[in-house]
């Protein structure tokens, strides 16, 4: 008698092996899951009836916060992981367990970004410091350097940006620290 596996196994959604070893930790995970032009992140605790989703960022959100730049970038990653970070904290979440799902682990990532966010917010993410991206990369001075270059640049390419891509890590900074004051008073 042949035995079905579980429908989410059969699709490759769900890897049940790697999920078990990440839930033997009991640890809370810190869920990452870039899209094209996003980036949603969830901080989620094992239940037996299912998990329970303590809250959700999305990149998009920056947006309410005055980013107006792409959020399907490094900088925009970043961000998103550092409130995720402090909300991870008002929560009392100090510790979480990273969960990319079937995404493919590169170094310097979007989804290194997100951790790199995390841990700067506090968060202590089991993570080696080489596969986090550089400041540099995570302030969004490559975005800059690429746009003031002529070398292949169509000239749609930087259209949907409502500012200047060149004065990106001042946005990085500027918003960081908006985050930081808004989620300090509470």
């Amino acid at each position: 008698m042949k035995v079905l596996k579980f429908k989410r196994s059969r699709l490759q959604r769900t890897n049940y092996k790697t999920r078990l070893k990440i839930l033997l930790s009991h640890e809370p995970r810190l869920i990452v899951r870039p899209t094209l032009k996003d980036m949603v992140v969830q901080v989620a605790e094992y239940n037996p009836k299912g998990d329970v989703i303590k809250f959700t960022v999305r990149a998009s959100d920056l947006r309410k916060r005055g980013w107006e730049y792409g959020t399907g970038n490094l900088p925009a990653s970043y961000l998103c992981g550092y409130l995720a970070g402090l909300k991870a904290k008002r929560a009392g979440i100090t510790k979480a367990i990273l969960d990319i799902g079937s995404t493919f682990s590169v170094k310097g990532s979007r989804s290194f970004a997100v951790v790199k966010g995390c841990i700067e917010a506090g968060i202590d993410i089991p993570c080696s410091q080489e596969v986090l991206p550089s400041d540099d990369r995570v302030a969004g001075k490559h975005i800059g350097s690429y746009a003031s270059s002529e070398s292949g640049k169509s000239k749609h390419q930087f259209s949907t940006y409502k500012s200047d891509p060149k004065k990106i890590p001042e946005a990085v900074i500027t918003i960081k620290e908006k985050i930081s004051k808004e989620m300090s008073n509470g």
